[in-house]
């Protein structure tokens, strides 16, 4: 599962072989077409084994744990950046592989910020009005294009990130100064 995981991560489903990942698995072919008769089958099945379990966060402060979250977001193996950069070159070629990779990895994120939101608006922490997923957009944007960009960036994020991403929803970008000239349309 390691083997196809990291062969996935680097080459991308398309280029990945079955030969390959016995290879890098020092088994021999046979072995792997043994227990999955294709390769979307071996993808599928290691995908879903590599769903991570996610922390539960509930620091009690809305700040905290979207800076938790983020923090865990930013430490994330380089493996699993790689693997999120194919995946989403998958989504038009072989939707099958992107949506077991969606179930696996992505969804029960947004279901965890969910939960973040809502606590926060219960305890007064933000505003009720707020729909819980435009708020989950708002974090995770900024980190999510940080992540997806790393590649080209000329320098590393700053260690600070994701408290000065979290800073910015939270208290908004503009001075105070600034603020009162911006008028909603």
């Amino acid at each position: 599962m390691q083997a196809t995981i990291t062969l996935l991560a680097e080459t991308g489903y398309e280029a990945m072989s079955i030969e390959a990942v016995a290879a890098r698995a020092g088994v021999g072919k046979t072995t792997i077409y043994r227990r999955w008769p294709s390769k979307v089958e071996l993808v599928t099945e290691a995908i879903q084994n590599l769903h991570s379990e996610l922390p539960f966060i509930d620091t009690g402060n809305i700040r905290d744990d979207f800076i938790t979250f983020l923090k865990s977001t930013f430490q994330r193996p380089a493996i699993v950046e790689g693997l999120l950069l194919k995946m989403l070159s998958e989504i038009r070629t072989n939707p099958e592989i992107y949506h077991t990779f969606h179930a696996s990895i992505i969804a029960p994120r947004p279901q965890q910020l969910t939960e973040f939101v809502q606590r926060a608006q219960a305890r007064g922490e933000i505003r009720p009005d707020l729909d819980s997923l435009f708020v989950i957009d708002l974090i995770a944007g900024p980190a999510l294009y940080r992540l997806l960009l790393s590649g080209i960036m000329t320098s590393p994020p700053p260690p600070d990130l994701p408290e000065q991403i979290v800073d910015a929803v939270l208290h908004g970008i503009a001075t105070k100064e600034g603020s009162s000239e911006i008028e909603p349309e």
